[in-house]
C-alpha cells in the first residue's frame, strides 16, 4: 500500500508553501525448510533415556525438525515521510528554498516453528522429562524421523518477533542561482546549509538475545547521532561554439561535515564536461569521500554468524589417485571414504 500527497500555497507571487507527505505499508512472508538442531547445541542422548535403545550415551551431529513443518519468514514494514517548507524566487536568477524533513521506517520481522534450544535440551533430561499422555514436559524422540509427537513439538517449538526501525530529522537551506556571465555563458553558483540527526534500533525476540532460540544470538540495538554540514558548488563555463567544442565547463563543489561523535570533515570534487559534439561529450572528475558508521556499527553488540568451510578431504578417495589433494589426504591419515558432515561452524 502506497499513499502520496503534495501541496503548494501561493504566499507571495514569487513565494511558496509546500508540503509533501508519503507512507509505504509492506507485507511479505518466504517459506524455508524445516529448522535443524545441532548447530548451536549437541543433542546429547543419555543412554538412560527411554527412547535410546542402545544402552550407550548418543551425541546427534543434526537433526531436522522434519515434524514440525517449513518455517515461515515474515516481515512487515511502514514507512513515513514528511516535509514542510518554504521556497521562492529572487529576481531572475536565483531560487531558494528551507524545509523540514521527517522520515521514519519501523518494520517486524517474524518466523515460525524455531526451536527453543532449552526446551530440547528438558525433552532429553530423564530427571525432567516423563513419557506419560499429558507430562508438563514430555520426552522427545529424535533418533528417528516422524517420532516426534505432537506434544513435543507443541512443547519445543515457538515464534520469534524482532522489531527495528531508523528515524531521520532533518532542516535544510539552499540557494542557486547565476553569479555573472562570462563570454561561454553563464557562472553558476549554489549553496546549502542542513543539520540532521540520525536515529536506529533493533528489538530481537528475547529469546535470541538469551541465546535460546535455535538461530543467531542477537543482542538490541539502539542510538542516535547528529550531524551539521554545508555545501557550495560552483559550475564555470570555459569555452562555446568552438571546433571540436561545443561546449567546456569546470565543476566544482566542496562539503564540510560535522558530527557530534567522530568530529569533522571535507570533501571536494573538481572536474571538467567537454562536449565535442551533441552525439560525443567526454567527462573527467577527481573527488574525495569518506564514510561514517551506521548506527549496528556504532552501536551493536554481540551478533553470532555462522562461517561455512569446506574441507577438501570430503570425500577425497573418488578424486584420481594422481590428484595432489587425493595424494595429501591419503598422506594426512585421511580415511577413504571420508565426508564432510557439515559445513557450518559457530
Amino acid at each position: 500500500l502506497g499513499l502520496s500527497a503534495f501541496g503548494t500555497v501561493n504566499l507571495t507571487s514569487d513565494t511558496q508553501l509546500f508540503t509533501e507527505m508519503l507512507f509505504s505499508h509492506r507485507e511479505s512472508n518466504q517459506l524455508a525448510t524445516p529448522g535443524s538442531l545441532g548447530v548451536y547445541r549437541p543433542i546429547n542422548i543419555a543412554a538412560n533415556h527411554p527412547t535410546n535403545p542402545t544402552g550407550q550415551s548418543l551425541v546427534l551431529e543434526r537433526r531436522r525438525l522434519e515434524e514440525g513443518g517449513t518455517r515461515t519468514f515474515s516481515q512487515e514494514s511502514n514507512i513515513f515521510r514528511v516535509v514542510a517548507g518554504v521556497k521562492g524566487s529572487i529576481g531572475n536568477n536565483w531560487d531558494w528554498s528551507a524545509a523540514v524533513n521527517w522520515g521514519r521506517n519501523t518494520g517486524v520481522d517474524g518466523t515460525s516453528n524455531v526451536a527453543n534450544l532449552d526446551r530440547v535440551d528438558q525433552t532429553l533430561d530423564r530427571t525432567k522429562c516423563a513419557t506419560t499422555a499429558g507430562a508438563a514436559i514430555p520426552c522427545g524422540n529424535y533418533l528417528g524421523y516422524g517420532n516426534l509427537t505432537p506434544d513435543v513439538l507443541r512443547y519445543i517449538l515457538t515464534n520469534t518477533r524482532d522489531t527495528g526501525g531508523n528515524d531521520q530529522k532533518s532542516l535544510s537551506a539552499n540557494i542557486s542561482g547565476e553569479l555573472f556571465m562570462l563570454p561561454a555563458g553563464p557562472v553558476g553558483f549554489a549553496a546549502g546549509a542542513e543539520a540532521r540527526k540520525e536515529s536506529g534500533w533493533r528489538d530481537p525476540d528475547n529469546l535470541t538475545v538469551i541465546g535460546v532460540a535455535n538461530t543467531n544470538r542477537q543482542d538490541p540495538i539502539a542510538g542516535s547521532y547528529t550531524a551539521r554540514e554545508v555545501y557550495a558548488e560552483l559550475a564555470v563555463p570555459l569555452l562555446k561554439r568552438l571546433p571540436f567544442v561545443e561546449s567546456l565547463q569546470f565543476n566544482t563543489a566542496a562539503r564540510y561535515s560535522d558530527y557530534s561523535l567522530f568530529g569533522s570533515k571535507s570533501t571536494y570534487k573538481a572536474g571538467l564536461d567537454w562536449q565535442v559534439m551533441p552525439s560525443l561529450k567526454f567527462r573527467s572528475n577527481v573527488s574525495s569521500a569518506f564514510r561514517v558508521p551506521n548506527i549496528p556499527e556504532l552501536y551493536g553488540g554481540v551478533s553470532e554468524g555462522n562461517l561455512t568451510t569446506t574441507d577438501p578431504c570430503s570425500n577425497w578417495s573418488a578424486l584420481p589417485t594422481t590428484s595432489v589433494v587425493s595424494q595429501n589426504c591419503k598422506a594426512a591419515g585421511v580415511p577413504a571414504g571420508f565426508r564432510q558432515l557439515g559445513n557450518t561452524i559457530l
